[in-house]
């Protein structure tokens, strides 16, 4: 009894505990999913409008964007003019290839008389013609924009090739038996109950998995009227009962299972209000959508499904081993034939759980696309006027040609070409890449046993396709302006990448250890004067106690004591006088500075009695000091009295030197 009671608090607990997880927990990841992807949508509306796969509605005619500034009326009058000054252009330019030829001593000018009237006809040729041919150019593009958007829309039904399913009598009956199973269930009063539900999933398994082994369930039957209006069929209504759960594992009785219950109720509803329910013979899916727009907002969110690590959202584990974009419980919401931001359908098909659902990947591609197509829209635009200012200005550079044998019309079809088909690039590498996400992020892919190194390398796997979207422009425009070599290893390069962000790092850690430093400075700056000054205050104490003891105070010049030169210093003199009663900070230095000024000059001739060289120049004694005494003489004479006190001048910068005659 007791056991039975701590179950069931157990059960109702877990139940309160799955309710709330689900309400105000996954809920909010997922609302904040679609959010995201709402935006990204609105931001593909802006991007196929300017792009040119969107066409606008101008004067009630429907046309791409850029033909409604390129057939306008004004623009059409500008490039009349333009074509007049072209014309004129050219015959200037002929006369004065003629004048410079007929002038041309040094026959530098290689075209000839017939050349330069053949580049004359030949340039006013192609201004007359330009408006038509430029006009050719544009409708292309258009078509060529639309042929790339429908073969990547329709990528997976066009990489599959024709799948179709022609039904068999063994298979129209195991789907008779399942509807003769739901009929009568559906007759019970209490066929809602879970206990009817699950036994009538129980009896029409054996025909589902069946069905299943004849790969009827490989397809998402969805078959429509004149009208667009859905109408069901046996395959439509059996494929949504087998997608509800694993058909392979029985169904405990006692257990509810929300796919299983809403599956069978519709089965039952439809059975009870369409008496003549349609069998297909036959089916084909590439007739599937292929005319359905497939957004953006449709592939980031079926990505997501595809799971986290080596899981996948779908509630039933079936379309979990191997899931793909066009398997039966994906392709509905990829093709748009069920709603992603309806959740009440969503939930009926996959698990919206952050343990299954993988919406970090949700998340970080939705911002990106959208940062990504903002980008492109601004580049668009700027071609669009980019392509308009090289219309209007081709006239005048065609008229040109008799002088330059027309480089610059060569130069300007290049660059007509790159603005024309820059775009293509842009929308072709980043339609490419979102074919691969599903691929890279599915369980299907396994870069490693180890689960955390197979998802570092899958995320590497992204980053890395970003990145070639990006620099994906580089490769078609350096094939058009003829580098495509320069370009292509570019564009491969990942090293200025890394390098940007070393400088950037390296910037950051610079600032961060110069301010250290500086700060350090700083506060030796301070310690180092403030002992300096401790140091004078205890200097002027120490001298005022002196004074006081002796009874007066002399100054630094108490003694007639003559200083010695350089080299007596290092002989064991200290350069410093010996200061007498009140001589201030000298009196500490005396000492100390005949006690080092010894041991140096000990050192030096100890050096010279061995090695008969001084230590520091190899000189020997005696030409060590001539050279100093001659020093001596050129900086004025050394040393000279004044009134007592003996001065230094600027002695010369030698050290260690032996005393001439003189000196001693």
């Amino acid at each position: 009894m007791l056991d039975w009671l701590l179950d069931g608090i157990d059960s109702i607990l877990q139940s309160i505990g799955d309710y709330f997880l689900y309400n105000f927990f996954f809920k909010l990841f997922y609302y904040l999913e679609i959010g995201l992807l709402y935006v990204l949508s609105w931001v593909e509306g802006i991007f196929k409008i300017f792009t040119g796969m969107e066409d606008v509605t101008y004067n009630d005619t429907p046309m791409s964007l850029f033909n409604v500034f390129f057939q306008n009326k004004a623009v059409t009058g500008v490039f009349m003019g333009m074509t007049a000054i072209g014309i004129v252009f050219a015959f200037v330019s002929a006369i004065a290839q003629v004048v410079r030829k007929t002038f041309d001593m040094g026959e530098k000018i290689k075209s000839s008389m017939g050349q330069i009237l053949g580049n004359l006809l030949k340039s006013i040729l192609i201004i007359i013609s330009l408006n038509v041919a430029i006009t050719i150019v544009v409708s292309f593009l258009d078509a060529l924009m639309t042929a790339v958007d429908y073969e990547f829309d329709n990528a997976y039904t066009l990489g599959d090739g024709p799948s179709d399913h022609e039904f068999t009598d063994e298979e129209f009956a195991a789907m008779g038996r399942i509807f003769n199973t739901i009929g009568n269930y559906s007759l019970n009063p209490s066929y809602k109950n879970r206990y009817s539900i699950n036994s009538c999933y129980n009896e029409i398994r054996p025909d589902l998995k069946y069905l299943a082994s004849c790969r009827v369930f490989d397809f998402y039957y969805e078959t429509k009227d004149d009208e667009g209006n859905i109408i069901p069929t046996w395959q439509s209504v059996i494929g949504n009962i087998a997608n509800a759960a694993d058909y392979n594992k029985v169904q405990p009785v006692d257990v509810y299972n929300e796919g299983i219950a809403n599956a069978l109720s519709d089965a039952m509803a439809i059975l009870k209000s369409d008496a003549n329910l349609q069998a297909l013979d036959y089916y084909q899916k590439i007739a599937y959508g292929s005319e359905d727009d497939i957004g953006f907002d449709r592939i980031v969110f079926v990505s997501a499904t595809m799971g986290f690590a080596r899981t996948a959202a779908a509630k039933n584990s079936e379309y979990n081993v191997k899931p793909s974009i066009t398997d039966a419980v994906r392709e509905p919401y990829y093709r748009g034939a069920k709603d992603i931001y309806n959740i009440d359908q969503v939930n009926k098909d996959f698990d919206i759980s952050i343990f299954k659902t993988n919406y970090l990947v949700a998340y970080g591609l939705a911002i990106i696309l959208a940062y990504n197509m903002g980008l492109i829209i601004l580049t668009a635009i700027m071609r669009i006027f980019n392509m308009l200012f090289l219309y209007v200005i081709a006239p005048p550079i065609v008229g040109i040609m008799p002088l330059d044998d027309g480089e610059k019309f060569r130069q300007w079809m290049t660059a007509f070409i790159v603005q024309a088909f820059s775009i293509f690039a842009i929308i072709i590498s980043m339609r490419l890449y979102l074919i691969f996400v599903p691929i890279i992020l599915g369980p299907n892919l396994v870069l490693a046993d180890n689960v955390l190194l197979d998802m570092i390398g899958k995320v590497l796997l992204l980053y890395g396709g970003l990145a070639a979207v990006n620099k994906a422009n580089g490769i078609l425009t350096g094939i058009l302006s003829n580098q495509a070599g320069l370009q292509s290893v570019n564009a491969g390069d990942a090293s200025m990448d890394f390098a940007g962000a070393l400088k950037n790092v390296r910037s950051v850690a610079g600032k961060a250890v110069g301010f250290g430093v500086g700060a350090a400075k700083t506060a030796v700056g301070l310690g180092a004067g403030a002992v300096k000054l401790a140091g004078k205050g205890a200097g002027l104490a120490v001298g005022g106690v002196a004074s006081l003891l002796t009874g007066g105070g002399s100054d630094n010049t108490s003694t007639n004591t003559q200083l010695p030169s350089r080299s007596n210093q290092d002989r064991g003199t200290s350069d410093r006088s010996v200061g007498g009663a009140g001589s201030g900070g000298n009196v500490g230095n005396a000492g100390g500075g005949n006690s080092r000024s010894n041991r140096g000059g000990q050192g030096a001739d100890a050096y010279r009695q061995v090695f008969g060289t001084d230590r520091n120049t190899g000189n020997t004694p005696e030409k060590q000091n001539r050279i100093n005494n001659d020093n001596i003489k050129a900086a004025g004479g050394g040393i000279e009295p004044t009134g007592g006190v003996t001065e230094a001048k600027t002695p010369p910068p030698m050290r260690d030197i032996a005393p001439t005659q003189e000196e001693t």
